[in-house]
């Protein structure tokens, strides 16, 4: 679970330009130890902060053999049973 905020920390900054970083203090004591609970919080925040497609998302798998794939979808909604995505 540390991890997983540890990365979606890190991920969150670098999305975010350098102006708008004095606007949100992440430390990993703070976060919601509920990752779903959390993202929702971060999400909302990027809503209300109107953020260009911010219900835009990359989903990456990986083979068996570890060969990552990617691609963007579109968040359709969250809740406490997890992510629903589409794509066109």
């Amino acid at each position: 679970m540390r991890v997983l905020i540890a990365l979606v920390i890190r991920l969150f900054r670098k999305i975010l330009h350098p102006f708008e970083l004095h606007l949100i203090r992440l430390d990993e004591r703070s976060v919601d130890p509920d990752p779903i609970k959390q993202f929702q919080q971060w999400y909302r925040q990027a809503i209300r902060a109107r953020f260009y497609l911010a219900e835009s998302m990359a989903l990456v798998t990986a083979s068996r053999d570890g060969v990552p794939s990617a691609r963007m979808v579109l968040l359709k909604k969250v809740d406490s049973r997890g992510f629903v995505f589409y794509t066109n």
